[in-house]
C-alpha cells in the first residue's frame, strides 16, 4: 500500500492509519515486513519504460527540430490509445514515430546509420511496424487526440499525416 501510494496520492498515507483500517490485525514492522517482502517479489521493477523514454535518444540521434518532435509525439499519442500497437515494443514504435516524421517532413527515405545504431532496427524492421501505424491513421479518427493538437504549429502537422 505504501509503495502504491507513492506512485498515486499526494501525500502518502501513515502507516498507523493502514493498522486500524485493518482492525488492529497487524502490527507496523509487519506492514514494513510486507512492503519489502513484496519489492523483493516484484525484483524492485515497478514500471515499464515507455515510448517517450525511447524517444528522446532517437530524436536526439535524428537530430530534430521542433516540427519533428511534435509529429513525434503525435504519432506516438495516436498508437498509445489503440490496442493493436501494444504487441510492439515501446522502443519500436518510438523509432516508427522518427523514421514516419523524417518522411514526413524531410522527404528523406532512408533510415539512417546513427538512427540505425541507437535504435537497434533495422530500416526494413521499422517499415514492418510503419504499415500497422498507417493503416491506424488512416482507419481512425481521434477527435480527442486531435483536440490536445490544437496549437497552430500541431495543426499544420497533422494535416500532413
Amino acid at each position: 500500500m505504501l509503495l502504491s501510494c507513492k506512485y498515486e496520492e499526494v501525500t502518502v498515507p501513515i502507516v498507523s492509519d493502514f493498522i486500524l483500517i485493518s482492525d488492529k490485525a497487524y502490527t507496523k514492522s509487519e506492514v514494513f515486513d510486507m512492503e519489502k517482502e513484496l519489492m523483493n517479489t516484484l525484483e524492485f521493477n515497478l514500471s515499464v519504460p515507455t515510448p517517450f523514454v525511447f524517444m528522446k535518444r532517437f530524436l536526439k540521434a535524428a537530430r530534430s527540430y521542433k516540427e519533428m518532435e511534435l509529429l513525434c509525439f503525435y504519432l506516438i499519442d495516436l498508437c498509445l490509445v489503440e490496442y493493436e500497437m501494444l504487441k510492439f515494443p515501446p522502443s519500436l514504435l518510438a523509432a516508427a514515430a522518427v523514421f514516419t516524421a523524417e518522411c514526413t517532413l524531410k522527404g528523406s527515405k532512408q533510415w539512417t546509420k546513427t538512427s540505425e545504431f541507437h535504435s537497434q532496427y533495422s530500416q526494413n524492421h521499422v517499415l514492418q511496424d510503419l504499415l500497422y501505424v498507417n493503416e491506424l491513421i488512416n482507419a481512425t479518427h481521434f477527435s480527442l487526440l486531435s483536440y490536445n493538437y490544437t496549437e497552430p504549429v500541431v495543426t499544420q502537422l497533422t494535416e500532413t499525416t
